[in-house]
């Protein structure tokens, strides 16, 4: 068996497992030394944006938060990229999800949304966490300067509702809040690999024959 159809034979035995394998798209480190924090209460909702390079299904959504009160609850949602007013701002909502922190008031961790079934092709989105109607986080609080920023930050301050018009640019750098997203690669992204096994062998098969 040649390399290249060994190669075919792997990506074809991934293909078959499916959708078993998520990986990490998005992990800027938790926040151990923060030097602030940003507020994730009923008026003011946070968002990152992420840059998808292929088809994937967003699986896990979770930002490193804490409540004061313990047990609160809020939404984590996706947004497209809204290039149209300036800088690039969250656009219209794709999905939603909700979401806890733990019981006890003043624990920080990873919290927000799994078992997610999110599907989107290659561009720019936003991973925002709101605070949405009667969901409960009251002193909620982002700790900033992740280890390695996002490449854009949004803030929604002192709206009712959360809304891509309400959300404004804010500095990565000193606003850095932490995100963790897990995704798993769509089917397609084997199959334009094997297409492109397929054309790469063929044209060896010439050139041999010639």
């Amino acid at each position: 068996m040649t390399k290249l159809q060994s190669l075919a034979a792997a990506l074809l035995l991934a293909a078959s497992a499916g959708s078993a394998s998520a990986f990490s798209l998005v992990d800027t480190g938790a926040v151990s030394t923060p030097i602030g924090s940003l507020s994730l209460d009923g008026t003011d909702w946070l968002a990152g944006e992420i840059t998808l390079t292929q088809t994937v299904t967003l699986t896990s959504v979770k930002a490193w938060l804490g409540d004061q009160t313990g047990g609160g609850s809020f939404t984590v949602s996706l947004y497209d990229n809204d290039p149209s007013n300036g800088p690039d701002l969250p656009g219209n909502v794709l999905a939603q999800a909700n979401a806890s922190m733990a019981p006890a008031a003043g624990v920080y961790g990873w919290y927000g949304a799994s078992n997610l079934n999110w599907t989107e092709g290659p561009g720019k989105y936003w991973v925002a966490f709101e605070v949405i109607g009667a969901q409960t986080v009251a002193n909620g609080a982002a700790p900033v300067l992740a280890p390695h920023p996002l490449s854009a930050y949004a803030y929604n301050d002192g709206g009712a509702t959360p809304s891509a018009s309400g959300y404004k640019p804010m500095a990565g750098a000193t606003n850095a809040f932490a995100v963790q997203v897990d995704a798993i690669p769509e089917p397609e992204t084997y199959a334009l690999l094997l297409a492109g096994l397929g054309v790469v062998a063929l044209s060896t098969r010439r050139r041999q024959a010639a």
